[in-house]
């Protein structure tokens, strides 16, 4: 059966302060379910609005209070300072993917989260569609360089082959340095249903 819920987030803070309003935390998500496979993607959502009573409220860890476990998770807002502990805590995807194509994306401060194992424990793969060289240099001794899939180091696109009745899916990097869609390098993953 397909549910919603609906959680405004902003009623308050139009009453008092409406012209301060970004449209980042104004974005969509969705959670697709595919029998026990499960998959998350939002928009930007990074924002945290300042309350009536001063105080801000983070979108994206109110976000989270809404969400389970999750098999394959995209990054919100281009992972540009976004994803804190709160939803990847809940989201605790085994694959972060990443809709980038721009050195200045999937910030330091981003990877921290998603790969901390304080956060949620186990293995998981981190796979933004770029991932230059110039990042790697900066963030040499991050401990979550070693999650992020090597494809990404020159570039790909990331697919998500979900078959029916699953208890595997596959997630495959494709060459984006041209249109050949050569198969750069591909995993083989349990769904946590």
């Amino acid at each position: 059966p397909v549910t919603h819920k609906t959680v405004d987030l902003r009623a308050d803070v139009l009453k008092t302060h409406p012209k301060v309003l970004g449209e980042n935390s104004m974005s969509l998500g969705t959670l697709f379910t595919y029998g026990k496979f499960s998959y998350y993607t939002a928009g930007d959502f990074s924002d945290s609005p300042r309350l009536p009573d001063g105080s801000r409220r983070n979108i994206e860890n109110e976000l989270g209070k809404e969400l389970d476990p999750v098999d394959v998770a995209k990054i919100n807002h281009h992972g540009h300072h976004a994803m804190p502990a709160g939803l990847v805590g809940a989201l605790q995807a085994r694959v972060w993917t990443a809709c980038i194509w721009d050195q200045l994306h999937c910030t330091a401060d981003t990877m921290a989260v998603l790969g901390d194992r304080n956060v949620y424990p186990g293995d998981r793969l981190i796979a933004p569609g770029m991932f230059p060289a110039e990042r790697r240099e900066e963030d040499a001794k991050a401990s979550w360089l070693a999650d992020v899939a090597p494809e990404s180091f020159t570039g790909c696109h990331v697919v998500v082959t979900v078959p029916p009745k699953a208890t595997t899916y596959t997630v495959a990097c494709v060459n984006a340095r041209d249109e050949q869609m050569k198969v750069t390098g591909a995993y083989e993953l349990k769904v946590k249903g």
